[in-house]
């Protein structure tokens, strides 16, 4: 009979120890590594949809200033220059409710406005110019 010696056991144990430690080692580290991306991802993905979501409201927050300078009332009165900057408009002798109006417009929106200026024209007109960039 084939004699097996102790030693030779215990050494063949110990090598398959030593290499499912160093294994379960580089699985723990490759698990911390994609742990790392996943949450950079995360916060990639966060920013983008931040990004995403301002980016809309400002588009609409455009369109909307953009809608009330197309009103008939602010047709009448004056005239808005729209351009890819943004827009400069002037308009003459406005009454309370379309100053009221476009004022609420502008300022209830996230819509920059670079410079505003009303004139008193009376009790019940008023001059208007104001310029907004994108």
């Amino acid at each position: 009979m084939v004699r097996v010696n102790l030693r030779y056991i215990l050494l063949a144990l110990a090598a398959i120890a030593l290499i499912l430690l160093i294994w379960r080692v580089g699985a723990l580290s490759a698990l911390n590594e994609a742990s790392l991306a996943r949450q950079n991802t995360a916060a990639f993905a966060e920013r983008i949809t931040k990004l995403r979501s301002e980016w809309e409201n400002n588009q609409a927050a455009k369109s909307r200033a953009q809608a009330v300078f197309n009103e008939d009332i602010f047709k009448q009165r004056g005239n808005a220059q729209q351009s890819a900057q943004g827009i400069k408009a002037e308009y003459k002798n406005l009454d309370a409710q379309a100053l009221a109006r476009l004022t609420r417009a502008l300022f209830e929106s996230p819509v920059p406005v670079k410079t505003f200026s009303v004139e008193r024209k009376g009790d019940q007109a008023a001059d208007i110019a104001l310029e907004i960039a994108w």
